[in-house]
């Protein structure tokens, strides 16, 4: 249960390598997951508040802050619980720094770009994101052999995953959603764990 990851990233004190950012995601996909079902059962307040901790650096997990990495999926989730709990201009400024995060074209992050957008109103230009990412996503994956963190591995079953996985976001913010749920259920069957390396920072992270 997300619940008890938290519990246990709270209260160990890890050694992390410089450059390393796995512990740091595990806090971020525990917080964002556990927020997520609190929404979906209208606890809006407790959910916030995990989304907002979704951006912290705990001092225990040793991980530096990354200046640069991209906050459009974070900032995204506190601004949707801002909005329910009847504070529409603070999510407006965050929808707007959503939008105003530059992520390359095909990355994942673009979906959280349109849905921004489209909370902002603006579904014209909403729609040409996701057009634009669905594009991008649907270009050929590279076969040539290349180093994902640390470990060597299949180009030919986990690029080809993130590729899926992505394309379905797109799919899904142009309200193609029975498409995109076949594309994201090709995606998991070939990489169980293809939305967390969707959204892990880069190793560098600068």
């Amino acid at each position: 249960r997300f619940e008890d990851a938290i519990n246990w990233l709270s209260k160990t004190h890890f050694h992390s390598w410089e450059g390393r950012y796995d512990v740091h995601q595990y806090w971020v996909e525990s917080h964002i997951n556990h927020g997520d079902a609190l929404f979906k059962t209208g606890n809006f307040q407790e959910a916030l508040k995990h989304y907002e901790l979704s951006l912290t650096y705990p001092a225990n997990l040793e991980v530096a802050s990354q200046p640069k990495a991209i906050q459009a999926r974070k900032r995204y989730k506190v601004a949707q619980a801002l909005e329910k709990l009847g504070k529409r201009s603070q999510a407006k400024k965050l929808y707007k720094l959503v939008v105003a995060d530059a992520p390359a074209a095909n990355d994942a992050y673009q979906y959280y770009r349109g849905k921004a957008l489209e909370a902002l109103g603006q579904k014209k230009k909403s729609r040409q994101v996701f057009a634009d990412f669905l594009a991008a996503a649907e270009k050929p994956v590279s076969k040539k052999r290349r180093r994902v963190g640390e470990a060597y591995v299949d180009p030919a079953r986990n690029l080809e995953a993130l590729q899926l996985f992505k394309r379905s976001l797109a799919l899904e913010g142009l309200g193609r959603t029975e498409e995109s749920a076949s594309l994201r259920e090709q995606a998991l069957k070939m990489d169980a764990i293809v939305a967390l390396r969707a959204f892990t920072a880069p190793r560098s992270g600068w």
